[in-house]
């Protein structure tokens, strides 16, 4: 039985079978019982992948599901025939996409739906990670180490002391873990897999919502780490960004200016005073020596 009101998290993969075992073990450690869990795979060559997968979907206490696709299609066209698939996720369901690289961490998920339902014309939320570049905490734009668990538990509790703070536009900027709206999805003609094959078009899809009016923020009040080795970039995703700065020829400016300005540098500010004073007021932890 799916957990009420929350998203369902869409987990597309391909190989990488060490990075994803650890996702899903975070995965079972954070959400909720009967949470909603779809993992389609893009036909890994990795034979060890499947029963890993399948075993874990047993196991998990989650309403989770694994799919595999018969050939390689590209990240892109495996959400995109994944969200059109009204047995698998349901028409009106807002959905959170993870990259296999992902650790989340104690109540992630209920922060974004909470964040989503308080900022309605949010298109695209997301959280606060080591490694997603303008959502970036300790520092913007450095190579922040993953957490512990210990730590990245202790990031997550001060993240959700932000709850009351709004939540601030950016742009674009796709990392592992993004959240999107629906209905708005449905709107702007949902992930255009004819043009991208990776995740850019997670960022043009956003893009052009953007043009309609809706916003693309991030959640203050959650935190997903990633893993520190890469994942392996799609081939077929080569040419992805050229396309995505073709049609936005404004997208590298506005991705440089935000760097430069750093809008969240008092949000950053905030979540590390609040890390400070639960260290504070319990055992003394050096968080970031």
């Amino acid at each position: 039985m799916r957990h009420g009101g929350l998203p369902t998290v869409v987990l597309p993969v391909s190989n990488a079978r060490v990075a994803l075992d650890a996702c899903l073990a975070s995965l079972g450690r954070t959400l909720p019982r009967g949470s909603a869990v779809r993992i389609v795979d893009d036909a890994s060559s990795d034979p060890q992948l499947e029963p890993m997968v399948r075993g874990w979907c047993e196991r998990s206490g989650l309403d989770a599901r694994y799919q595999r696709q018969p050939s390689r299609s590209g990240v892109l066209r495996v959400l995109k025939a994944l969200l059109d698939d009204t047995n698998s996720i349901a028409a009106d369901t807002d959905v959170v996409i993870l990259g296999a690289d992902a650790i989340t961490c104690p109540s992630w998920l209920q922060s974004l739906a909470a964040c989503a339902q308080s900022t309605p014309d949010a298109f695209s939320l997301v959280p606060w990670s080591n490694r997603d570049e303008l959502a970036a905490f300790p520092q913007l734009r450095a190579p922040n180490p993953r957490p512990t668990q210990a730590d990245g538990d202790a990031i997550a509790a001060a993240a959700r002391a932000l709850a009351i703070e709004p939540a601030l536009d950016l742009p674009p900027a796709i990392g592992a873990c993004v959240f999107l709206r629906r209905t708005a999805l449905d709107q702007v003609g949902g992930l255009d897999s004819n043009s991208f094959n990776g995740t850019a078009g997670l960022d043009d899809v956003c893009r052009r919502a953007s043009a309609l009016g809706w916003r693309h923020a991030l959640c203050p009040s959650a935190y997903v780490a990633r893993q520190d080795d890469e994942l392996p970039r799609d081939p077929e995703s080569g040419d992805d960004r050229d396309r995505l700065f073709a049609r936005w020829p404004d997208h590298r400016e506005r991705l440089a200016r935000c760097f430069l300005d750093d809008p969240m540098r008092g949000l950053r500010a905030k979540l590390q005073g609040e890390i400070d004073r639960i260290a504070a007021s319990g055992p003394q932890r050096d968080l970031f020596p």
